[in-house]
């Protein structure tokens, strides 16, 4: 009898080893999809701390994730985007998502424009676990935009300009 308890007690163990094994190697490999993303990818705690940071928030920030890890947004970013970062952790939470740009700078200092979109995270029984934030650079966009409107403004000044010499 004792014999049969411990052969199935070990079956046991090493079908929940195989389990555990099994989940990590899928998490592992999740994670280096996610690393190819181009988009920046982080995941913060309820408590707002970084627990997930992708190569592209890697590459976009200039952070490595062991630099990132377990710290919160505003260690990372300063004060100026903990406001923006705070506003966006408020609405995720209270609509189950967000999408908006977020101003930040990056290691060296250098503004970074962000379009954000943000998720909730909930838990098997419903509750908020996390937040997935999925970030694109969108700085050089809106620079070439702002561009784009300083030279109309001024076409448009030359334009008034010309009607008025006409007049």
């Amino acid at each position: 009898k004792r014999l049969t308890g411990v052969i199935q007690r070990t079956l046991r163990e090493r079908e929940e080893r195989r389990r555990v094994e099994d989940a990590e190697r899928q998490v592992r490999e999740q994670a280096q999809m996610l690393n190819q993303a181009h988009d920046a990818i982080i995941i913060t705690d309820l408590g707002h701390r970084i627990v997930y940071w992708n190569t592209g928030a890697e590459a976009l920030m200039g952070w490595k994730p062991v630099d990132a890890l377990g710290k919160k947004a505003d260690d990372l970013f300063g004060s100026d985007a903990a406001a923006q970062i705070a506003a966006a952790g408020t609405a995720t939470e209270a609509l189950g998502s967000w999408r908006g740009e977020i101003i930040l700078e990056n290691r060296e200092g250098a503004p970074v424009v962000l379009d954000t979109r943000r998720t909730l995270i909930r838990d098997e029984a419903g509750q908020p676990k996390a937040h997935l934030s999925i970030s694109t650079d969108v700085t050089e966009k809106r620079r070439l935009e702002e561009q784009l409107l300083r030279a109309q403004r001024m076409e448009n000044i030359g334009l008034l300009e010309i009607g008025r010499a006409h007049v």
